[in-house]
């Protein structure tokens, strides 16, 4: 986090004036409590005709019960909020107990609660404030904290038994840090006043009900029975809107407040990344923060997370986790930290220090149950098996399309362009320089040498036999100009390859027609077999080439308004492009959740390998050309994440990328073969 003491002043700025408008809707609450029960008594008065009120006006009756009705209202809302006030005396220890937190011994053999122990002592010393007193909420697995009291005197920090145990050190530190830091601003002293308050309004509906619940039990010739249950109907609503007023200007001032104690946990920490990790994991915990006990909804707004007693998001006392992880890293890539059992510990493989994978080991075994998930891949896919048969692909979305000479799925047009901004690093400069001979590189800019270089590379894909007989099927004047660059590209490495395949792809589409007639017959002579071929290199060239040598083709228009209307071409795509480098059950989940989060996507399941065919996946570019532009960024930024999580990119990802950007209409990546990258960038 940058610049968090702006991030502090402008956090209390924010709260004092939400103090302060709350004031005001307190008064608006009880003057609206006087004047409808005012003319009410006044209309009563006019329909019963009551002697004593026949030569007063309507507005003076109205107003004189408002008058002697709101300060009545007025003091029960106080007397109410007083009475809870004190009763909350005691500080921290009685919302401890209201919650049945236990206290963790100063002696106590866990490993786990002797490191809360140890970082609330080492954060007291550094915040110069009294060691509280630590208890922790057993049986609750969901992520929280709190802290509690009037003053740092009083004050007891809570934790749930899985942050305790799922947190490491770092970001225990990070949570705890936030706690003292609502100490540390007088947090907690407020938090408890407006635990009182919420409780004065709310104390009108428990009234309310028991005006309601009087006719039943008190005596029929008594006159205010039916007074006290009018009396109370009316309440009722008025009492209800007096605790949503309470409940929602508590929320936005907490709101506020966590933003403020934030800050001021990474002033204190000058760490941030332990707290960030803290809220990464909550967002990837199943139970996130959630607490199961219903006596910890009257403190509700006192946790560190969503404890999950909020009615509606309006009143939730805490900012949505996404908005606090980005205040604390700007570069976040939308994705949490999850977390499986004990047996992940096992794999070691590049994601062992970015975050425990998720359900299943990253090497052979794990547990039956655990397999048996991830067999059911094809029955939540259920339409795969129907939708990938034969050779029919959707041909209810693909009427009138055929196919190219190569086997590419052809629309009506050429590729789209992107209606939406590109990824960033599709807009950035190539990340480190490409030697390339300047023979080479002058060709590229010419169609015929862009074509000559094109098909060079081609060659150089081919199997040694396959190459011979394509050379031997050209033209005498096309064989002599090839042979002398053929050698020459297949002593390239990848990288150089595939540089110059980009320099001299962009010369096709303004190339002159025999150019292309010519271009276009030797893909045809070299074309491989889409539905056995594995090589994505090869697979690549022949649909990008094919695909740009097509005239037929045409801007296509959007047909599917959500990546969830073509869901099984778009797990097909991540699902091929994670097989391209990514190996091992674990890792490649764990790299398609990281995907899934970039597309809205849920309880989706990576697909095996054995239904990741090149041909399938060409037939699932042909349909998501049809989707919306929006959705294509996502789900290309999604296969970004794919490429991204393994630090450094191979040869078949530049190959795959490419084919699925010119499929949905962006330009080429700038990804080379060893290029590093940053997982989630």
């Amino acid at each position: 986090m940058r610049r968090y003491h702006q991030h502090q002043a402008i956090a209390r700025k924010n709260k004092l004036r939400l103090f302060f408008y709350m004031g005001i809707m307190q008064y608006i609450t009880i003057t609206m409590i006087g004047l409808v029960f005012g003319y009410l008594v006044a209309v009563w008065g006019v329909i019963t005709s009551w002697d004593h009120l026949e030569d007063l006006p309507f507005y003076e009756v109205l107003l004189t019960v408002a008058v002697f009705i709101m300060p009545i209202a007025a003091l029960y809302i106080a007397g109410t909020a007083i009475w809870k006030y004190f009763e909350l005396k005691e500080g921290g220890r009685k919302v401890a107990e209201l919650l049945r937190a236990e206290r963790i011994p100063s002696d106590t053999k866990s490993f786990h609660e002797r490191q809360v122990l140890n970082v609330v002592e080492e954060l007291a010393i550094s915040a110069g404030v009294p060691v509280p007193p630590v208890y922790i909420m057993y049986s609750e697995p969901g992520i929280n904290a709190l802290a509690a009291g009037h003053t740092a005197e009083d004050a007891v920090v809570v934790v749930t038994e899985g942050a305790c145990r799922r947190l490491n050190r770092d970001q225990i530190q990070g949570v705890v840090a936030h706690e003292f830091a609502h100490i540390l601003n007088g947090d907690i002293g407020r938090n408890m006043l407006l635990m009182a308050l919420t409780h004065g309004n709310y104390a009108l509906i428990l009234a309310a009900q028991a005006m309601i619940d009087s006719e039943g039990s008190g005596d029929e010739s008594d006159v205010f029975v039916p007074v006290a249950y009018v009396a109370g109907l009316v309440l009722w609503p008025l009492g209800l809107f007096s605790a949503a007023v309470a409940l929602l200007f508590m929320a936005l001032i907490k709101r506020q407040g966590e933003f403020d104690a934030d800050a001021t946990a990474v002033e204190l920490t000058r760490l941030p990344d332990g707290l960030c990790e803290a809220l990464l994991k909550i967002g990837g915990n199943e139970m996130k923060g959630a607490i199961r006990r219903s006596c910890a909804f009257k403190a509700s707004h006192l946790f560190f997370a969503d404890s999950g007693w909020s009615v509606t998001k309006a009143f939730d006392p805490h900012p949505p986790l996404t908005r606090r992880i980005r205040r604390l890293r700007p570069d976040w890539d939308g994705c949490y930290l999850y977390e499986g059992e004990d047996e992940l510990g096992e794999y070691e493989g590049v994601y062992s220090d970015l975050v425990e994978l998720v359900g299943i080991t990253g090497k052979a075994g794990g547990s039956a149950d655990k397999k048996q998930a991830l067999n059911k891949t094809l029955d939540r896919l259920s339409p795969l098996s129907s939708v990938f048969s034969g050779d029919q692909v959707h041909d209810e979305h693909l009427n009138g399309h055929r196919l190219s000479f190569s086997g590419i799925e052809a629309s009506d047009g050429h590729a789209d362009e992107p209606e939406v901004e590109s990824p960033d690093w599709l807009r950035e400069e190539l990340p480190y320089d490409i030697a390339l001979d300047p023979v080479f590189l002058e060709l590229s800019t010419q169609p015929e040498g862009a074509a000559l270089i094109l098909a060079a590379i081609r060659l150089s894909q081919l199997e040694p036999s396959q190459a011979e007989q394509v050379l031997e099927s050209l033209q005498p004047a096309i064989l002599r100009q090839l042979n002398q660059l053929y050698s020459g590209i297949a002593s390239l490495d990848d990288g150089q390859k595939t540089r110059l395949f980009d320099l001299s792809f962009g010369r096709i589409s303004s190339a002159p027609g025999h150019v292309r007639t010519q271009l276009r017959e030797f893909a045809r002579l070299s074309a491989i077999d889409v539905e056995n071929e594995v090589r994505v290199d090869r697979w690549a060239w022949q649909y990008l080439v094919g695909s740009a040598l097509d005239d037929s083709q045409q801007k296509p228009s959007a047909r599917y308004g959500k990546i969830s209307d073509v869901l099984v071409e778009s797990v097909l795509t991540l699902s091929s492009v994670i097989y391209t480098d990514v190996e091992g059950e674990a890792a490649s989940r764990y790299t398609f959740i990281r995907a899934l989060s970039h597309t809205g996507l849920i309880n989706c399941e990576i697909l095996p390998p054995e239904d990741c065919a090149l041909d399938k996946l060409e037939k699932a570019l042909g349909v998501l050309r049809f989707l919306a532009p929006r959705e294509k960024r996502k789900l290309l930024v999604a296969c970004g994440a794919c490429v991204t999580s393994n630090r450094e990119i191979v040869a078949a990802e530049t190959w795959i990328m490419r084919a699925i950007c010119h499929a949905l209409g962006f330009s080429m990546p700038q990804l080379l073969p060893g290029q590093p990258v940053t997982p989630g960038t």
